[in-house]
């Protein structure tokens, strides 16, 4: 089940959302923005100087308030008695979408559809020389469009067909919202 944000739980739940918030899903990119890291870059005035300023860097432990009394080990246990970092009860969670073309066919040889083009035209040769191992074969996916459209289809051809018929933004910023993003 998924926590929203604002809910009180136990920390050991609040630290395992805190890592999972770090799983990048391969469409749905889900990203913890950078200024929460980075205070001191949050409160600078928003110019070309920006970049050229020295970070400061002094007193880190205190500005982001994750110093750890004891050490800690990679297991569960020792993590639940982690205390959560300041910041992370302030911390924003941004959605990215990636949604194009690739969506039509909606074919993958395996993982997400978005590499299609890739497996339709990748140089088998050159796969083959650079692993020096059994070939990645993108023939499931040139045999696809060959049955479905034509052996002289083209990713182009693929654009009018992209027409959003069923986008539902309405939908999407529901879910958006329901998952804690702000």
């Amino acid at each position: 089940m998924f926590c929203l944000p604002g809910r009180r739980m136990a920390a050991s739940f609040r630290f395992r959302r805190y890592i999972v918030g770090f799983v990048c899903a391969q469409t749905i990119f889900i990203l913890f923005q950078v200024f929460v890291f980075y205070p001191c870059v949050v409160r600078a005035p928003l110019d070309l100087d920006l970049l050229k300023r020295e970070a400061d860097t002094t007193n880190l432990d205190a500005q982001f308030d994750q110093t750890v009394p004891y050490p800690y080990a990679a297991h569960w246990e020792s993590l639940d008695n982690r205390p959560i970092p300041s910041w992370y009860e302030n911390a924003k969670l941004g959605i990215f979408i990636h949604w194009g073309v690739y969506a039509v066919p909606g074919y993958a040889v395996n993982g997400p559809s978005e590499w299609f083009w890739y497996w339709w035209k990748i140089d088998q040769d050159f796969l083959q020389r650079r692993r020096k191992a059994k070939v990645i074969t993108g023939e499931s996916v040139k045999k696809f469009v060959a049955d479905k459209f034509s052996s002289d289809w083209q990713y182009s051809d693929f654009a009018p067909q992209f027409s959003g018929e069923f986008f539902n933004p309405e939908k999407w910023v529901d879910i958006f919202k329901a998952s804690g993003a702000r």
